[in-house]
């Protein structure tokens, strides 16, 4: 049995014990309390309450500079950030692997850094994996960072989870950012 089945099936049983012992969820839109029906849970045993995010406020140049200097992130540097906990499920395993075929196709062409933003118990093991596939030198672990400012330095977010949507930073992102 592969590594994604397993998690395929261990999280598939996870949540439907969650469904049954819950005594009530909460779905943060429409389209994800229709996916909790789908996926088994009870239409009485839910409610939507909509994201209630706050709209990113967007930063100065300087600020941005400020921002890329503070993380050593050079100006000719293409920034490539996925902000999730780091667990398994969000897919950072893949997300390095993928920096790494990037890394070793590109490297003569495009100058990249990868922020890793969030906190959770795969950080060692994802440590040692960015070693690993001599990438720890384009890779940086931020840990939990407040306000969602690294919008503004990157040029793509990536999303590698398994089981999950759009993530919510980047619906808060998508709402528009004010001046």
């Amino acid at each position: 049995m592969s590594y994604l089945n397993e998690l395929d099936e261990s999280y598939d049983l996870s949540r439907r014990i969650s469904y049954i012992l819950s005594h009530h969820i909460i779905a943060v839109a429409d389209a994800a309390k229709d996916n909790l029906l789908e996926a088994g849970a009870r239409n009485d045993n839910i409610s939507v309450i909509i994201n209630g995010s706050e709209k990113i406020r967007a930063i100065s140049k300087d600020d941005q500079k400020h921002l890329r200097d503070s993380l050593g992130i050079e100006d000719d540097t293409v920034v490539v950030v996925i902000n999730a906990r780091l667990e398994i499920y969000k897919g950072h395993d893949c997300f390095l692997e993928a920096i790494r075929i990037f890394r070793d196709r590109y490297e003569d062409k495009v100058k990249i850094k990868c922020l890793i933003i969030g906190e959770g118990s795969r950080r060692e093991h994802l440590l040692r994996t960015a070693i690993d596939k001599g990438i720890e030198d384009i890779v940086i672990f931020t840990g939990f960072l407040e306000g969602g400012k690294t919008h503004f330095i990157q040029e793509t977010m990536e999303d590698s989870n398994f089981n999950e949507g759009i993530p919510t930073l980047l619906l808060v992102c998508e709402e528009g950012e004010e001046e």
